[in-house]
This record gives structure tokens, C-alpha cells and sequence, in this order.
């Protein structure tokens, strides 16, 4: 199995970027998502000097080209190390606790576990859009409906697609109301496949 670490990340979806991976159609591959501001507890990276929500890749789908539409699987979604929120220079920690499918905030107030991905999309035919936006080319949509299981459909709008991944939240309400749920780095598996 292809995997990806999170070393290469970007924090625009644009046509034009390097594709520093590349993955077959229809195999299952695992990528590395740093956390919101680009840390992954197992790696000693650089500070990340770019925006928030960095994702991993971008990255090139094998034998995809514009036009074409491809069905990217959540497969599995496993957070890496401690939760938390806040800004990163008044993080809030939130211990995650996998056996008891929970994150404990202060006060001992536990909430159960979703792991989500908060920003998941392909470059766009157009201008690079930054990762904090969403729009029809996925981008940051923040749905907690985005974990494993999930299925997300995109256009191809450059040969590879260009596809992202970022942004992991252990749980969160409804979006992002409050401005962030819990974040957190974490380890995918995905599929991606033409329809």
C-alpha cells in the first residue's frame, strides 16, 4: 500500500501546483494529515509558515484527466496523538481517548468521538483557492459526515485531479460554529476511483 506522509503539504487548491504524489486508480493508499497548523506528533517537521488548514499533497491520481469525475472513499480515519483547540499559540489540549471512543475536554467533560475530514478537494479548473474555503471543487467543508464510510464525488479539472486532504477533527458539532471543533492530526486510508 502506496503511503503518503505529511511532509509535502500546501494550504491552496490550485491548477497549476506540483504533485509531489501519486496514487494508482481503485487501490487503497494511506496518507499522514498534520494537524490544523501543520504538526503530526511522529514527525520532527519544520514550523508550518502557511495558512491554517494545510493538506497533505497535493496529490495525483493516476489516469485521471479533466472531464473525468472520480469517487474518493474515506476508508479509515484514525487520530494521531492528543486533541485540542484554540489558536496554536493558546492551545487548549484535548485528550483523546480511543478505547472509550471519547474526548475529554477541562471539567472531565467527555464527547464522543467522530473523526472527520474538515478539508477535502481537487484543484479547481481556475484561480488557487486558499483551504479555507470550500466551493465546487471541495475544499474546507467541515462536515462531520466526511469519516470513514464516506463517499465524495469530484470533476477532474487537471490531469491527476490535484486532490488534498486536511484539517482532521476528532469530533465537532455540526460545523464550525464556535470556530473549530477538536483538532487533530491523524493517518487515512482512502480509495479513489473514476464513476
Amino acid at each position: 500500500m502506496t503511503v503518503l506522509t505529511c511532509e509535502a503539504k500546501t494550504d491552496v487548491f490550485a491548477p497549476d501546483t506540483h504533485l509531489p504524489y501519486a496514487v494508482p486508480l481503485a487501490q487503497p493508499f494511506t496518507a499522514e494529515i498534520a494537524g490544523c497548523f501543520g504538526r503530526f506528533p511522529e514527525r520532527d517537521l519544520p514550523p508550518w509558515t502557511g495558512g491554517a488548514n494545510p493538506i497533505t499533497g497535493p496529490i495525483r491520481v493516476e489516469g485521471v484527466r479533466p472531464g473525468d469525475t472520480i469517487a474518493v472513499e474515506i476508508l479509515r480515519l484514525e487520530t494521531i496523538g492528543e486533541g485540542f483547540f484554540g489558536t496554536d499559540e493558546a492551545r487548549v489540549p484535548v485528550p483523546i481517548d480511543a478505547g472509550c471512543g471519547v474526548a475529554v475536554f477541562p471539567g472531565g467533560i467527555a464527547l464522543p468521538l467522530s473523526p472527520h475530514v474538515g478539508t477535502l478537494g481537487v484543484a479547481p479548473a481556475g484561480a488557487a483557492v486558499s483551504t479555507r474555503d470550500a466551493g465546487d471543487h471541495g475544499g474546507n467543508m467541515d462536515c462531520k459526515l466526511l469519516g470513514p464510510g464516506c463517499v465524495v464525488c469530484f470533476a477532474g479539472r487537471i490531469p491527476g485531479a490535484g486532490l488534498g486532504l486536511g484539517d482532521v477533527h476528532a469530533a465537532m458539532g455540526d460545523g464550525e460554529v464556535g470556530g473549530q471543533g477538536v483538532e487533530a492530526a491523524a493517518v487515512a486510508t482512502l480509495s479513489v476511483r473514476k464513476v
